[in-house]
């Protein structure tokens, strides 16, 4: 059962999108980058808005090379590597700021903390380790409960560990908290899917198309996960309507 969900898990994957991030207090010093890098970071940004996280991640590698004592690099590499799909890397950079936190040099409400804390909450979730999932980001939640990707993510851990009450609470409460509303609609589908209410699991992942941009780079996925799950009930003809628009015959 579990294979099987995780396998779903990389089909029809939770969305999030990128954490507000606090230069101020992340171990930013401008003072330390040249002229030079702070170009090569601005296209590191642009990478990461445009979702390229591994060519973000080389330029941040790069700099880390030669800027080691860096906490924002630190971050940015542990952050990409997760996006990248390579948790195991990313935890190893993860951890040296949870160590910053340990020996006293960050405090327990500081935006890196409660930000790697979740990126590590977020990697429980992508290697089926739910309930460690959701012990991590309920601390966060209990420090911050306005940190509505924390809140989606215990809304996805929940839905994983068959607790449906539970996370349609958090979906909810995650709706109330931002903007970006199409993605927890996307999450709820999912949550839907793997309690196989898949009529459930369209009506959300409609609602999260009708609230969605179309030049939003997320629009593609959540049309891929529509046909997915019309062809999971059987309605093939509608699946291929929307596929046709991506994909050859």
């Amino acid at each position: 059962m579990l294979s099987i969900r995780l396998n779903l898990l990389m089909i029809l994957f939770f969305l999030s999108s990128c954490a507000a991030f606090d230069l101020k207090k992340s171990g930013y010093n401008p003072a330390i980058f040249s002229q030079e890098d702070k170009i090569q970071l601005k296209y590191a940004i642009s990478f990461e808005r445009s979702q390229r996280y591994k060519e973000a991640l080389e330029i941040h590698r790069d700099l880390y090379k030669k800027h080691k004592d860096s906490r924002y690099l630190v971050y940015k590499l542990g952050d990409n590597y997760r996006k990248s799909n390579d948790c195991q890397n990313a935890k190893i950079f993860y951890q040296q700021i949870l160590q910053d936190y340990v020996d006293g040099k960050i405090k327990q409400d500081d935006p890196i903390y409660l930000d790697v804390l979740e990126g590590v909450g977020i990697c429980k979730i992508q290697e089926g380790k739910y309930q460690a999932a959701i012990e991590i980001l309920s601390v966060i939640f209990e420090i911050d409960a306005s940190r509505w990707r924390t809140v989606n993510a215990l809304g996805v851990a929940y839905a994983l560990s068959d607790n449906t009450d539970e996370s349609n609470k958090y979906f909810n409460i995650a709706v109330a908290l931002d903007d970006s509303q199409y993605i927890i609609f996307n999450n709820r589908a999912l949550a839907c899917a793997f309690s196989y209410d898949y009529e459930g699991a369209i009506d959300n992942q409609q609602k999260a198309l009708g609230l969605i941009e179309d030049g939003n780079l997320h629009r593609e996925k959540l049309e891929f996960n529509l046909a997915l799950l019309y062809g999971l009930v059987g309605d093939f003809e509608n699946a291929r309507m929307i596929l046709s628009q991506y994909l050859s015959e």
